[in-house]
């Protein structure tokens, strides 16, 4: 990809974990990250569990970038999100500092703001995250009832369109 990751998501250091979008197909994307020992999210010398789930939601917050900076896919309004729901994934091994990570996450099914993912990432060969079933990725505006997102299956990220 030829974009700089901070021209395709809001985040800003110390919360900007993924390093670079490095593919983006119709359903298929997928990003890198490494941390180093004074990051945020480094414990031990290990990046703790959760970062993984927040690098799989700053990689569909990027692929969102990326389309609308292209203009692909405009079923989609790219804008602010969140995570909002997480179930069904499991944490092989924490990821060690100063390794790559390849975060890969799946499109699934698209319903209407939401869309469910599937998602891992990996350390060199090493699973380090996996998720068992369809964690569901959204992009919601403002309209969005809160039983909605109670409602929705696993990882959620809502947000506004501009």
């Amino acid at each position: 990809m030829h974009d700089t990751i901070e021209n395709l998501i809001p985040h800003r250091p110390p919360m900007l974990w993924i390093k670079a979008l490095t593919g983006c197909t119709d359903k298929d994307f997928s990003a890198t990250a490494c941390f180093n020992e004074s990051d945020y999210c480094v414990a031990d010398g290990r990046v703790i569990e959760t970062a993984l789930i927040e690098c799989a939601a700053q990689t569909v917050a990027a692929v969102l970038g990326h389309r609308q900076q292209t203009g692909g896919e405009g079923k989609r309004d790219a804008g602010m999100g969140m995570l909002v729901a997480v179930s069904d994934f499991k944490v092989h091994a924490r990821p060690p500092v100063g390794k790559d990570l390849r975060i890969e996450v799946r499109e699934r099914r698209v319903l209407g703001p939401m869309f469910m993912i599937a998602t891992s990432a990996r350390s060199v060969s090493r699973i380090m995250l996996m998720t068992k079933s369809k964690p569901c990725a959204s992009k919601i505006g403002r309209a969005m009832p809160s039983t909605r997102i109670a409602s929705s299956p696993r990882i959620g990220i809502t947000g506004e369109t501009q």
